[in-house]
């Protein structure tokens, strides 16, 4: 199961909105906003405005993980 398959099933812990798996150009911004550039993927909210990371293939769905889009000034 990849990715894309997981942010079909996952939803947002806070919001219960749904998650999508990030675009090159907003993993760009997760990856900036968590310094972490090796990260491989991210789950997206449906708004944009929060991501979750993906950590060896495992989505990592606590809201203390989630990581704010808006901080960047860049909403994808």
């Amino acid at each position: 199961m990849g990715t894309a398959d997981l942010g079909d099933m996952l939803v947002c812990p806070s919001t219960m909105m749904p998650l999508h798996p990030a675009n090159p150009m907003e993993l760009g911004v997760v990856r900036d906003l968590s310094g972490r550039p090796d990260l491989e993927a991210a789950l997206v909210r449906g708004d944009g405005l929060v991501a979750y990371p993906v950590e060896g293939g495992i989505p990592v769905m606590l809201k203390e993980a989630a990581l704010d889009l808006r901080r960047k000034g860049n909403t994808p």
